[in-house]
Order: C-alpha cells, then sequence, then structure tokens
C-alpha cells in the first residue's frame, strides 16, 4: 500500500465516523429533541460528504516520472514525489516537492513553463506556491490551464441616496478554473441589512474556501439562521458558479429575481 492509498483509508474512515455520528444526532431529532440536533446531524452529514467528495474528485494519472525529473534536472531543478492527477475529468493537477542547487534561482513561474513544455499543455502555478524555488524543500502544486477567462465588474450605491448599502457581494475563486459570483439581499436598507447581508457573504466564504459544495453551504447557513433569532431581517441569495474548464454555468437562487444572458444581439 503507498501513501496515496493510506491517506485515502485514513481520510474515508473518518468520513464514515463522521456518517456515524450523524446518524446518532438524527435520530435524537425524529425522537423530537431539540433544533439543535437536527443542526449538528446536517453539519456532520455534511463534512463526510465534503471528505469524501474531496477524495473522490481526482484520478491519478500513470506517467514517467523518471523522464520528467530528468527533464526538470536539465534546468537544474531537483524533484521528487511527483503525482498528476485528473480531477473531474476536465483539467489536471500536478504536485511535487522541488528544490534548487547552490547558486541558482527559478521562479515557480518560470517552472511552470518548463512543465508546460514537458507536457505540452499550459499548466499554472497554484496561488498556495511559494513564489521562488530555494535550495530547501519544498511542495508546489501547478493546475492546467482553462479554457475560458471572465471579466467581472461591481456598481453600488445605496437606497435613496443612503451611504451604507444593504447588499453585499462576492467573487471567489475556491480551486483553479472554478468562480463564483454572489449577491446577498439583506431585504432592507441602511447599516442594519448590510451587517446581515455581509454575514450571509462571510460564512459563505468560509464554507466554500473549506471544500464545500454551494448547495451544502447553503444548507449550512441556513441551519446556522434558524437556531440564531438575533437575526433581523431575511436574506436572497443569488449565486453564479462557473466552470471555465466546460464553459458552463449554473445559477443558485433563494428568492432571487431572474437572472438575463446576453450574449451579441439576444437575451
Amino acid at each position: 500500500m503507498n501513501n496515496i492509498d493510506r491517506f485515502k483509508n485514513k481520510f474515508n474512515d473518518m468520513s464514515s465516523s463522521l456518517k456515524h455520528l450523524a446518524d446518532t444526532y438524527n435520530e435524537l431529532a425524529l425522537l423530537g429533541q431539540t433544533d439543535e440536533h437536527k443542526a449538528i446531524f446536517l453539519y456532520l452529514n455534511e463534512m463526510a460528504e465534503t471528505i469524501c467528495g474531496v477524495l473522490n474528485t481526482g484520478k491519478y494519472v500513470d506517467i514517467n516520472t523518471v523522464a520528467f525529473v530528468k527533464a526538470l534536472k536539465s534546468y537544474g531543478i531537483k524533484a521528487n514525489d511527483v503525482a498528476l492527477c485528473e480531477v473531474d475529468g476536465t483539467y489536471r493537477k500536478l504536485s511535487l516537492r522541488a528544490c534548487l542547487g547552490k547558486g541558482k534561482c527559478i521562479t515557480v513561474r518560470e517552472l511552470a513553463t518548463v512543465i508546460s513544455k514537458y507536457f505540452d499543455k499550459k499548466y499554472l502555478a497554484d496561488d498556495s506556491n511559494r513564489n521562488v524555488i530555494t535550495r530547501d524543500w519544498n511542495e508546489y502544486t501547478f493546475v492546467m490551464a482553462p479554457m475560458f477567462k471572465s471579466v467581472w465588474y461591481v456598481a453600488n450605491v445605496g437606497k435613496n441616496g443612503a451611504k451604507v448599502s444593504g447588499d453585499c457581494f462576492s467573487y471567489m475563486t475556491p480551486n483553479c478554473g472554478r468562480e463564483i459570483m454572489c449577491i446577498v439581499d439583506g431585504c432592507g436598507s441602511g447599516a442594519i441589512a448590510n451587517h446581515d447581508s455581509k454575514l450571509v457573504i462571510e460564512l459563505l466564504e468560509e464554507f466554500m474556501y473549506a471544500g464545500f459544495s454551494e448547495v451544502s453551504a447553503i444548507s449550512m447557513i441556513n441551519a446556522a439562521f434558524s437556531l440564531n433569532d438575533n437575526i433581523g431581517t431575511p436574506q436572497t441569495l443569488d449565486m453564479c458558479v462557473m466552470d471555465l474548464y466546460l464553459g458552463v454555468c449554473n445559477f443558485v437562487k433563494l428568492g432571487a429575481v431572474s437572472t438575463f444572458i446576453k450574449r451579441r444581439d439576444w437575451v
């Protein structure tokens, strides 16, 4: 059993344990216990599903690591623990440990160019990487560049000339090739509505960057708000999830108005 298999088994065990705990709290909820039991059941179940989703999103691709390491060595780059993973059948993610010899300096962007040349596909350095490869061994991640790009712009104005708008927005890039635009309407105006809508946005960002799906994140937020009597105004949510590899866009709406898609001369 290699390190990857041991890693997967460990997290599968964790997911199973969380599901078992979730079932226990679900039974308590069905027996007429408090809403807290329902919320804890939802939280544990979503955590288990998220772990399973992370483990099953990628399929490791066989590559000639010896030839690849040798190719990097010709640029003065030492490498090991190379793993190429195909994610969702749409793009590839390459991870490796690398360092440089004495007196050499290379940026991760330059290494991305070397990797792109080797695989004949454009690769980009992940934002989590260090900017420069040094003499110390560190882990680096590179992802295949998406086919599409997005351009976004935000205009903001308060109701009746108010200084503060009751709505809040977010533009998220939780992983490569996946971008999320979101608007939360505090169903009011001024500072109170802004506070409530901003709270939803902040929770949503935390869940999305933690690896939850958009549907799971919304479910978790609904559960949290259902237990909190201090939230003064209801919220509407309008979310757009873009896959820049497939060119597909999904909309998630909770009380939000229709979205109009304009392309050239038609709507």
